[in-house]
């Protein structure tokens, strides 16, 4: 074994071929053996997607079930790989298997497979009846993976299948364990959109609001989706946002507004695009900091571009901040 605690039998895994896997096995008949990190050959052979080691070793008895430190399985592996690699490991899954089990963090195979934009992973496990409704451990939803993916055909599948579990629940054959929203929130408040907006995506912004997510939402902190695109910077999603909620003056909990957001982050074009759009550099959060107490510890180009909007007698920058902006 090396220093991860790697059998033979796990580089051969690695490696793929199951001739070299036969031939250890004959020798070393360890078929669960676990490295440091709790993973069999099987879970090895998952994770890079060797289809033929996997096969083979499935065939030679390896569980698909069996779990690595983290609480991940096969499954989960699986989900960010291949079609073919999630059919065969759903093929020999044993009857109390659940598609939707979870690894140590929450995560659902499905959440996996959405967050990595595995499109035919997606479909396989809804197929077999995965559950896009349900959270991790932070409150996060297939949708809010689908959302940080930033792709919006993903976004728009796992939307897809939202209509059939609803109409199932109405018939009463499937009980919906939690209610699915498009503005499903994590345990800090935060929306899909949200995460969209934070991750500079026009298409999947454009994709959730068309599907009915609320952009004028809040988090826990009072964040809205047009602070999440203030604080990423990018003039064209501020605009996106803008165009459906035009509230540029809107604050946090603790009075900070989109404007403060991309003065604190230093997003210069951010900044630059809310004060042509009018977002008032005068306006303060409610400890009564304004931009200069926010702008002293970003670049000179931010505090030039600020000081160039604001009248000489609307601001009052006493010499100790002077003195730390190096003026």
């Amino acid at each position: 074994m090396d220093n991860h605690r790697w059998s033979l039998l796990h580089f051969a895994a690695y490696c793929g071929d199951p001739h070299m896997i036969d031939l250890i096995l004959s020798h070393v008949p360890g078929i669960e053996s676990k490295a440091v990190n709790g993973a069999t050959p099987l879970l090895i052979a998952v994770c890079h997607g060797k289809l033929r080691a996997v096969k083979y070793l499935l065939e030679r008895g390896a569980n698909p079930l069996t779990k690595d430190n983290k609480g991940q399985d096969s499954l989960s592996f699986g989900s960010s790989r291949g079609a073919d690699v999630l059919d065969l490991l759903l093929s020999h899954v044993a009857n109390g298997f659940s598609v939707d089990s979870k690894e140590a963090m929450g995560r659902t195979p499905l959440m996996v497979a959405a967050g990595n934009g595995n499109v035919q992973a997606v479909n396989g496990l809804i197929k077999r009846g995965a559950d896009p409704s349900l959270m991790n451990n932070h409150g996060w939803s297939t949708l809010h993976f689908a959302a940080h993916c930033g792709d919006p055909h993903m976004i728009d599948l796992i939307l897809t299948h939202v209509p059939d579990i609803e109409s199932k629940v109405a018939n009463g054959a499937t009980p919906l364990i939690m209610e699915f929203s498009v503005d499903s929130r994590d345990q800090t408040g935060r929306t899909p959109l949200m995460n969209a907006a934070l991750n500079s995506n026009v298409q999947a912004i454009n994709s959730l609001i068309k599907r009915g997510a609320d952009p004028s939402l809040m988090n826990n902190d009072g964040w809205k989706s047009l602070h999440f695109a203030a604080k990423n910077g990018d003039p064209d999603i501020i605009d996106l946002i803008l165009t459906h909620v035009p509230d540029i003056e809107s604050k946090t909990a603790d009075g900070t507004t989109p404007l403060i957001i991309a003065v604190r982050f230093g997003k210069l074009q951010g900044v630059k695009y809310l004060l042509e759009r009018g977002a008032n550099p005068l306006t303060k959060d409610n400890y009564g900091r304004d931009f200069l107490s926010h702008a002293s510890s970003r670049g000179s180009e931010v505090l030039d571009l600020l000081l160039s909007h604001v009248d000489n007698e609307h601001i009052d920058v006493d010499k100790s901040c002077i003195g730390h902006l190096g003026l």
